[in-house]
């Protein structure tokens, strides 16, 4: 069985506090749906074909650094979860025609264990149950700026 994180636990795997205006001690939900943390979508997934799965390190894996703000998102292992395997989409140039490719990763998350989606200020923690999972960059609704990639 997964032990659940804390909020403050999680963040403390990236170096970072809690915000004093938000709950340290709340705990981290493990979900096996569709999920939503600011400009990323997590959403079940058959599993996929021709990915090189590596383990997520126990440093984690950045997936989106800001670089205006520094929050970042990254991807972990829940506590005793060494069996969270990530990887990297296959890459399909886009051209300028093109909707861009807003794939990120590939997360899959054996029975009994855990990972964390962590931001490391604005959007805390998502925790992500047992499954096989994509990771999408969110686009702009605007239909004038549907290429142009949401940005938290």
């Amino acid at each position: 069985m997964v032990v659940a994180f804390s909020y403050a636990q999680a963040l403390e795997l990236v170096g970072t506090a809690v915000p004093g205006h938000l709950q340290a001690d709340l705990e981290v939900p493990s979900l096996r749906g569709v999920q939503a943390q600011g400009d990323l979508l997590v959403f079940p997934i058959a599993e996929p074909d021709d990915v090189a799965w590596a383990p997520v390190p126990a440093t984690g894996v950045q997936l989106i650094r800001s670089e205006a703000t520094g929050n970042t998102h990254w991807l972990h292992q829940d506590q005793g979860s060494t069996g969270v395997q990530w990887a990297e989409p296959v890459r399909v140039p886009v051209f300028e025609d093109e909707e861009p490719d807003l794939r990120l990763a590939y997360v899959r998350v054996p029975e009994g264990q855990g990972g964390l989606l962590i931001h490391t200020e604005e959007h805390g923690v998502n925790g992500i149950g047992p499954g096989t999972y994509q990771v999408n960059r969110k686009r702009e609704a605007d239909p004038e700026s549907v290429q142009r990639l949401l940005a938290d």
